[in-house]
């Protein structure tokens, strides 16, 4: 297999890229390209490539940069306004907040379904006068882990 990117200079990488970026843009396989629709795109690509995504079809990927164009926006939008935080592209660039919310916040009984518990007098603790100590660290009777990120768990 020819591997291009050793073959070819770098100023024909970078028309052989500027053509894909027009023959995209007039098929309609992606947004009409401006001054920065272009930057986004070079953008959305290599966000890709850090991320390792892929897309079952055009259409698919076509959605997900529109997704990734509106929270870039954004993310730009803040770090443009010197706060005293920034925000930064991570791997749930290509997520709307609803997806993100109902993939990774966990799952939330709806309140109909939802236990409702009630307080019945006389079930109190049992040691609810002990003395208490002045703090606790779980982390030393190896009670708690470190945060880890579960995905879509």
């Amino acid at each position: 297999m020819l591997d291009m990117a050793n073959t070819l200079p770098p100023m024909a990488c970078r028309l052989c890229f500027a053509a894909l970026v027009v023959v995209l843009t007039s098929s309609g396989l992606v947004p009409r390209a401006t001054s920065s629709g272009v930057h986004l795109l070079g953008r959305f690509e290599g966000w890709i490539e850090r991320y390792n995504r892929t897309y079952k079809d055009a259409h698919e990927k076509e959605k997900r940069f529109r997704i990734f164009r509106d929270n870039v926006r954004l993310i730009d939008s803040v770090n443009g306004r010197n706060l005293s935080y920034s925000l930064r592209e991570n791997q749930f660039a290509d997520m709307t907040d609803l997806e993100f919310k109902s993939t990774h916040l966990g799952y939330r009984r709806p309140a109909a379904k939802r236990c409702h518990y009630h307080r019945r007098e006389g079930t109190g603790f049992s040691n609810a006068n002990a003395p208490l100590p002045d703090s606790v660290d779980w982390r030393d009777g190896g009670a708690v882990t470190p945060v880890k990120n579960q995905g879509r768990c």
